[in-house]
C-alpha cells in the first residue's frame, strides 16, 4: 500500500483512515464514466510541473497551531494548512502526478509526482468519522494521471465545520531527498504556489 498511508496509520492520533474500508478505493463507483478523465490545469505565473499549488483558496495557517499533534508536529512530513474561505469548495490536486491513493470517504488522497515526491492532501481533521458525508469524490480514480488543479473532492465546509476542524492539509510525505518548504502565512487563491 502507498507509503504515506502506512505512516498515517502508524503515527496518527486520529482515527484510522482505513477503518471504514478494507483498502484505498481504486475508483469511485460514481466516477470514471469516461475512459480518460477530464484533466483541468490551473495556470499561474508561478506554476510548473515540480511546483505545489494551493488546492483551495483561503488563509494559510501555521501548521504548529493545528489541534492534532500528527499535523502540528509534522509527523507525516512538511505540512501546509489552509483555512478555506468559502462554504463549499472543490479541493484540487496540488501537483502534476498520478493519483496514488484515493479514499472512498473523500477525506484524503495522495499524489505522486513524476520525480517520486509523494504528497498527501488531508481534508479536515478526523473527517474520516463523517463516513463521506459532506465530501464527494469527483471524476477521478486511483491510478489516473492528473495535472495540478484537477478537481478531486467537493467539500461542504459549512456542514462539516459544525463538527470538525476543516483545515486542508497538504503534506510532503516523501520529499525524495529534496528540500521543500511551504509558505506559512497570508492568503492564497487556488492555483497559487505554496512553496516558500
Amino acid at each position: 500500500m502507498f507509503n504515506m498511508f502506512k505512516h498515517l496509520i502508524k503515527t496518527s492520533s486520529c482515527k484510522n483512515p482505513l477503518e471504514h474500508s478494507s483498502e484505498v478505493s481504486p475508483c469511485n463507483e460514481h466516477a470514471c464514466t469516461q475512459a480518460t478523465p477530464d484533466v483541468t490545469h490551473i495556470s499561474t505565473s508561478h506554476n510548473n510541473s515540480a511546483d505545489i499549488i494551493a488546492c483551495c483558496s483561503g488563509s494559510l495557517i501555521d501548521a504548529a497551531t493545528l489541534p492534532d499533534p500528527v499535523f502540528a508536529q509534522k509527523m507525516l512530513g512538511e505540512t501546509c494548512a489552509i483555512a478555506p474561505c468559502e462554504d463549499t469548495i472543490t479541493v484540487c490536486s496540488p501537483s502534476d502526478g498520478s493519483v496514488s491513493a484515493l479514499f472512498p470517504t473523500g477525506h484524503a488522497f495522495g499524489i505522486t509526482r513524476p520525480d517520486g515526491v509523494e504528497i498527501l492532501v488531508h481534508i479536515g481533521i478526523n473527517t474520516v468519522e463523517a463516513h463521506g458525508e459532506g465530501l464527494r469524490v469527483l471524476d477521478v480514480c486511483q491510478g489516473d494521471t492528473v495535472k495540478a488543479g484537477k478537481p478531486m473532492v467537493e467539500v461542504d465546509v459549512k456542514k462539516l465545520s459544525q463538527t470538525y476542524n476543516m483545515s486542508i492539509m497538504t503534506i510532503i510525505t516523501d520529499a525524495q531527498q529534496q528540500t521543500i518548504n511551504f509558505k506559512k502565512s497570508g492568503s492564497v487563491n487556488q492555483g497559487d504556489s505554496i512553496v516558500a
